[in-house]
């Protein structure tokens, strides 16, 4: 069995895979996560941590009491993908491993992920199995946050309606159309762009703001949830047996 962790700025997800099937997920704190009992109790063969906050330096110093051996994932690790990326030390893991699950999905084409969440990724693999790069630009509740922040008297929109209005008739509507339409207007300019350089262009729509755009299998746009953990699963299982 497999467990991969993915410590965020607050929380830790928790997954366990085996032979490649997600079986459950936790999203646990982390006074729970980084104790001496998580790591005794673990029933699992093969550990892979992904951390935006610790050092493996550190990470190793603190884990050496538990006798536990754990892949520690950074720019440096084995993927079955390759880094074409100019500055692979500034590359976060979540944009490694959702690279790496897209690639597992279609291998051998050219794919497109894009993650939808506090900043909107888009990450592009090649039909040579290499990540190029992409881009990344403010998500929708950072557009929402800089219009209130950075302006007298617009207010902090923080619900999202299932249908936004073209033409906003208030305030709070204007913004919703603004930000909400001219994010989706981004993503599928962005799309064609990649599809007119790209031949046979798959595309994966993942994060938490994923329901906004639609997806089509007909038109090779596909929603892919748990994309991250199951790219993680898939760097852990390309490196076992520890």
């Amino acid at each position: 069995m497999n467990l991969v962790i993915d410590e965020g700025n607050t929380l830790c997800k928790c997954a366990w895979f085996e032979d490649g099937q997600l079986l459950r997920q936790e999203l646990l704190g982390k006074d729970k996560v980084f104790s001496q009992k998580f790591w005794q109790d673990i029933d699992a063969d093969n550990i892979l941590l992904s951390t935006v906050k610790r050092t493996r330096e550190e990470f190793f110093e603190w884990l050496g009491t538990t006798k536990k051996e754990v892949l520690f994932l950074d720019y440096r690790s084995k993927l079955p993908i390759t880094l074409k990326y100019k500055t692979p030390q500034t590359l976060g893991n979540d944009r490694i491993a959702g690279a790496v699950a897209a690639n597992a999905q279609f291998p051998g084409q050219n794919v497109l992920v894009i993650d939808a969440g506090t900043c909107i990724t888009y990450d592009f693999v090649s039909e040579e199995n290499a990540f190029l790069g992409g881009g990344i630009s403010p998500g929708i509740h950072l557009r929402f946050k800089a219009l209130h922040n950075y302006t007298a008297r617009l207010p902090l929109v923080q619900h999202i309606p299932e249908k936004t209005p073209l033409v906003g008739r208030s305030t709070e509507e204007s913004m919703l159309s603004g930000v909400i339409n001219g994010v989706k207007a981004e993503v599928h300019a962005l799309i064609e762009q990649y599809r007119n350089n790209y031949q046979g262009l798959k595309v994966i729509i993942s994060g938490g703001d994923a329901l906004l755009f639609e997806t089509n299998p007909k038109n090779n746009i596909f929603a892919q949830p748990n994309l991250v953990l199951h790219g993680l699963n898939k760097i852990l299982s390309h490196n076992a047996p520890l």
